[in-house]
């Protein structure tokens, strides 16, 4: 039966309702405006009899339903909306397929509008695409059900299942490969996927719900697939997957929590996991790392927690407080594989390194020399060196001598052997000696100096020592040299009637000094100058 309006219909309750009881195929279009007071736009229904349902709309507004199909038969059903439909007291499309047949809704152009739901399919597995923009929630119910959002918009809930979870929920599938999703999807129980490409919309303020938990245990494996997207979301909005997969994909996961089944990250790919330094981050299965993933927030005492394998040749990044000697940590209940991973470090130190060992991975299962490896090699901070190192099953930040070590034991020596004696001026004593003023002459004329006496002098200093203590930390013997130059000026200015002699005194002096350090660690030297008036 074919039923086709090339222009409007309208219907105090429906607009166009074909019921087909015979053999074949039931197909209804409209190439105007269709519209249902107070019952439904278009209603459909197939007899057991009937071979499938075919609805091409165009403009389409029920008081109830805009578009409502009934398959009685084991037939496929198709509707294909390219203008507005409008359900104005329920659902846009809403479709019941009671033998389990097919259905297939296309929303390719216009908008789908329900008063309680945009769309709504009771049975069977529906595969619905949407490249127009469609307001209101849309239940998938039992069966196993495709939504593909290609373009224009989704403003309201995806269910893959009915909106209370059951036994019967079907394995459902969402690929978002275009436009703007606003609002979230909810995969309900079953064995479910979903795909956030590159083309999506997405930024982050979306809820992906797998549905039922992030174990496996049941059974349902619910699939979360990242592909080419840059994005920040709540870790509370990215939830009950079994399986995370990031591909050329940076996505950061901000609240301190998050907990996922498995986790692939490729070598395009980074998460960003920040715990504020109290982060508890909880893998349930295994992590395969060709990527990145980070903690860095500049606090210490994120947690990574992997409850099966770590694998991958990729980078953790973690922060280190060297001076209390805490870190970020990962902890892996089972094995490490492949690799090796680079682990980074930032230093967020509070102070001065205190050279204890910081434990950076903890592994329950086996791990060997070589699984991991300290990004950029060895760093020095302060007097220590820090290089990573496997004792038991545990991966450490540790610490040796710095080769600057030594350098900083003989610092102080150096600087009190200066002080205790080089570094002063010369007294007036040393300066003009035992040098004669003569007193005044009868006839109250000043005599003057003395015969020979100089106002100038300039005197050189210096001093060597090598020191061997007798206990060292690092074993470093110091030879030291000095030496330094002054120069004075001393003008007899005025005598007082008693005999007292003033002058006018002025002095400059330049020092400098080196300290050679010897020791197993490494070698270095200090030099210091120092100028005076």
């Amino acid at each position: 039966m074919t039923i086709t309006a090339a222009g409007d219909v309208s219907g105090g309750a429906g607009g166009i309702v074909g019921w087909h009881a015979g053999a074949g195929a039931l197909t209804i279009t409209n190439m105007g405006t269709v519209t249902g007071i107070t019952g439904n736009g278009i209603y459909g229904y197939l007899y057991p009899s009937a071979t499938g349902m075919t609805i091409s709309a165009n403009n389409v507004s029920g008081g109830t339903d805009g578009i409502f199909a009934w398959n009685d038969s084991t037939g496929a059903m198709t509707i294909t909306t390219t203008g507005d439909v409008l359900g104005a007291s329920n659902a846009g499309i809403e479709t019941w397929s009671l033998a389990g047949s097919d259905v297939a809704i296309n929303v390719m152009g216009g908008s789908v509008t329900g008063g309680a739901f945009s769309i709504i399919d009771t049975a069977g597995d529906a595969v619905v695409t949407v490249e127009g923009d469609v307001t209101g929630d849309a239940v998938l119910g039992l069966g196993d059900d495709v939504f593909n959002l290609r373009s224009g918009s989704m403003t309201g809930d995806i269910y893959g299942d009915d909106m209370t979870a059951s036994a019967d929920d079907g394995n459902d599938a969402f690929n978002w490969t275009g436009g703007a999703l606003n609002s979230g999807f909810y995969g309900g129980n079953g064995s479910d996927t979903a795909l956030i490409d590159a083309g999506a919309i997405y930024d982050g303020t979306e809820v992906l719900d797998g549905g039922d938990d992030a174990a496996s245990a049941d059974g349902w494996i619910d699939v979360l697939t990242f592909q080419g997207q840059t994005a920040s979301a709540a870790g509370s909005d990215v939830l009950n997957w079994e399986q995370v997969n990031l591909a050329a994909t940076s996505l950061t996961l901000s609240g301190g929590a998050w907990t996922a089944g498995g986790l692939a990250v490729d070598s395009a790919s980074s998460l960003l996991l920040p715990g504020g330094g109290t982060g508890m981050f909880d893998i349930l299965g295994d992590v395969t790392n060709a990527g990145a993933v980070s903690t860095m927030d500049d606090a210490v005492g994120d947690t990574i927690a992997v409850g099966g394998d770590y694998g991958g040749s990729g980078m953790l990044l973690f922060d280190a407080d060297l001076a209390a000697a805490v870190a970020d940590t990962m902890i892996v209940s089972g094995d490490v594989t492949g690799g090796p991973t680079m682990i980074g470090v930032t230093d967020v130190s509070s102070g001065p390194a205190n050279g204890q060992a910081i434990v950076l991975v903890d592994v329950t299962g086996s791990t060997s020399a070589g699984d991991f490896v300290l990004a950029g090699g060895p760093f020095v901070t302060g007097a220590f060196e820090y290089d990573l190192g496997l004792s038991g099953s545990q991966w450490l930040l540790q610490a040796g001598w710095s080769p600057a070590a030594p350098v900083y034991e003989a610092l102080g020596s150096h600087l009190l052997t200066l002080a205790g004696g080089l570094y002063g001026m010369p007294t007036l004593q040393q300066r003009i000696g035992n040098q004669w003023f003569w007193p005044q002459a009868q006839d109250g004329a000043r005599a003057g100096a003395g015969a020979g006496y100089s106002p100038f002098s300039v005197r050189a200093v210096g001093q060597a020592a090598r020191s061997e203590p007798d206990a060292s930390s690092t074993g470093a013997t110091h030879d030291m040299f000095a030496g330094g130059l002054r120069m004075g000026m001393d003008v007899f200015a005025h005598e007082a009637a008693n005999g007292d002699l003033f002058l006018l005194s002025g002095a400059v002096r330049y020092d400098r000094a080196r300290t050679d350090v010897g020791a197993p660690s490494g070698s270095g030297s200090i030099t210091t100058s120092s100028n005076g008036i």
